[in-house]
């Protein structure tokens, strides 16, 4: 038997864990980047519906402005509601086990 092989193999463990680390890093960044993206379209959406709506009562079309402020409202407000999804409660029940 080779004396070497505890050494090895701590060498092996060592460079495997920084291997899981580093996927670890590179899958909360990605997670970040996709989360920065969807805020600053949802930021442009809502801009576009804002204007839209503002366009149209200059326009004085006060009734499709009343229907843009509504869904623009409604989807400002369901935005920041909590979201209780299949997915989220399936990843805790993981994550209890």
């Amino acid at each position: 038997m080779d004396p070497s092989f505890p050494e090895r193999i701590m060498r092996e463990f060592e460079k495997n864990s920084e291997h899981i680390r580093e996927l670890e890093r590179e899958g909360l960044n990605a997670t970040v980047a996709r989360d920065k993206r969807g805020q600053i379209c949802g930021f442009i959406l809502a801009l576009g519906l804002f204007a839209i709506v503002m366009f149209c009562l200059y326009l004085g079309n006060i009734t499709f402005a009343g229907f843009g402020a509504v869904a623009f409202f409604g989807t400002m407000i369901q935005a920041f509601l909590p979201k209780n999804d299949k997915q989220n409660s399936k990843k805790n029940d993981k994550e209890d086990n």
